[in-house]
């Protein structure tokens, strides 16, 4: 998605203008829609998690949902009028250049990118009464982009960020592990329960975008996603993946979690198109599963089956044989092969 976006006739704008706007709190919605960003399915002071391979289209499909919300427009398949007040959004975003490639994008799909906040050191340290002036501090080449946020001290800070600027009602974590870079799953697991407490306390959506890390036999979410904290605590979880077939569109969102009740239908996966200008075009699939393309499904087996061959190599001490891989076989992963015994490789292979 993103490549084809890079070069648009918004090209010129800037993230100097994101923080211009005064601080205020979000214009008054109908009481059937407070608190929902999409109805049914989003809504502030929740985690919502955002499935997807690099390359499929994660960031795009966050940047429709930016565009939607600082404008005021309905999300699909609500009527006009459904919408969430105008409000701004904290973009955690290191990959991506701001300036070039963020902004024309949230523009081009008719977002405001006034309304766009840029997560820093420099914003983080403004929130926590740090730096001084009314404002927060304009964006810059100087900025650092690459907060870390796996430490108490920082989401204290984001915390009082929040609260110190409570027009924001969405921060989007675009692939949280290059902001939560820790070894330890027991500080992970506190980290996404500390995440959903902020999201709680300041009536704040949080989306968290990552690449699958799990790739298990097991169905739902915990198929894409191994940390049991973050399949709890998120209130939604949604899968991108790109579409073989042209009638599909050029990528499907499917909705792996909804912890709200379905009055009608059960949410089906939504086909979209990124036209070659304009905002992205979303229609509704039939409610069909979305099962993984070929290659993807080939790709998820052959990282389970070199896990497990790692973890029994490690205990039978370099070398193991056929049956034993056909036991553990049992609790993970079919491995097709025609050897009889399998034997580590050197460490310069």
């Amino acid at each position: 998605f993103s490549s084809r976006r890079r070069h648009t006739r918004y090209g010129t704008v800037t993230g100097v203008q994101t923080c211009a706007l005064p601080i205020s709190r979000p214009n008054p919605v109908s009481p059937q829609l407070e608190g929902w960003i999409w109805p049914g399915k989003i809504r502030t002071g929740e985690l919502v998690v955002l499935v997807g391979e690099s390359g499929a289209g994660a960031s795009t499909v966050t940047s429709d949902w930016i565009a939607r919300l600082t404008r005021g427009m309905s999300f699909p398949g609500c009527r006009p009028q459904d919408h969430h007040a105008v409000s701004e959004v904290l973009l955690f975003n290191s990959l991506e250049d701001y300036s070039r490639t963020v902004i024309p994008r949230v523009a081009e799909m008719g977002g405001d990118p006034r309304k766009v906040l840029l997560a820093s050191d420099q914003l983080l340290a403004w929130g926590a009464g740090e730096v001084a002036g009314d404002q927060p501090p304009l964006e810059g080449r100087e900025a650092q982009t690459r907060v870390r946020l796996h430490t108490a001290a920082a989401l204290e800070k984001l915390d009082r960020l929040l609260k110190r600027r409570p027009n924001i009602r969405m921060v989007v974590i675009d692939q949280l592990k290059l902001f939560f870079r820790t070894d330890s799953e027991r500080v992970f697991e506190g980290l996404v329960h500390e995440l959903a407490t902020i999201a709680r306390t300041n009536d704040v959506t949080i989306v968290l975008t990552q690449a699958p890390d799990a790739f298990r036999k097991s169905g739902g979410p915990a198929r894409y996603l191994k940390s049991p904290s973050l399949v709890q605590c998120a209130r939604s979880i949604w899968r991108v993946v790109a579409s073989e077939e042209d009638p599909f569109g050029d990528r499907v969102l499917d909705c792996l979690k909804l912890s709200h009740p379905v009055r009608k239908e059960k949410p089906g996966p939504w086909h979209l198109r990124l036209p070659a200008f304009g905002p992205l075009e979303w229609v509704r699939g039939n409610g069909g599963t979305l099962l993984a393309s070929t290659a993807t499904s080939h790709e998820q087996a052959l990282k389970t089956a070199c896990r497990m061959v790692e973890r029994v190599l490690q205990v039978e001490e370099g070398t193991t044989t056929w049956d034993v891989l056909v036991k553990k076989d049992r609790k993970s992963t079919r491995l097709n092969s025609s050897h009889s015994s399998v034997s580590r490789m050197p460490s310069s292979a």
